[in-house]
């Protein structure tokens, strides 16, 4: 009864295995497949001097879009950060330590310097923490307030 047990959990695992070898063939066969194409389209886009327009005939069709379409209007240019935002970036940027970005707010020359989080630290104080020593140069040169708090 052992033995016939144990041939009954062998011949389910072989059947699970035979299950997995099967499905990792047909993943198997897409990824070739899919290569053959990459390959066909190499090999046209190298062959011929009309290249894009046999490149395109063997590119699948994009899928339409379920998003609304977008209306050209004139173009705008991005919006200036407010003072707030800059000062909070600041002040953030300085608490965690980035100091490409806040080099890159205090140059802005936007930012308010005196900012405080909820403790009264400033950039000024965070950059000190954080030994950001260009940064704390930076806020120097802008005009922080060196006093303490």
């Amino acid at each position: 009864l052992v033995r016939l047990r144990h041939l009954s959990l062998a011949y389910q695992a072989l059947g699970t295995l035979e299950k997995q070898m099967g499905e990792l063939k047909k993943a198997v066969g897409y990824h070739t497949k899919a290569l053959e194409l990459e390959m066909k389209l190499k090999a046209l886009k190298n062959a011929s001097p009309d290249a894009p327009k046999a490149a395109e005939a063997v590119k699948p069709t994009p899928k339409p879009s379920t998003s609304k379409p977008t209306v050209a209007g004139p173009s705008k240019k991005p919006e200036q950060p407010t003072v707030e935002q800059e000062s909070r970036t600041l002040l953030h940027t300085c608490r965690k330590g980035i100091t490409d970005q806040a080099l890159q707010v205090i140059r802005r020359k936007i930012a308010k310097l005196e900012v405080a989080d909820s403790n009264k630290n400033t950039a000024l104080h965070h950059a000190c923490q954080n030994r950001m020593a260009q940064v704390v140069q930076e806020l120097c040169k802008a005009g922080a307030n060196v006093s303490p708090k």
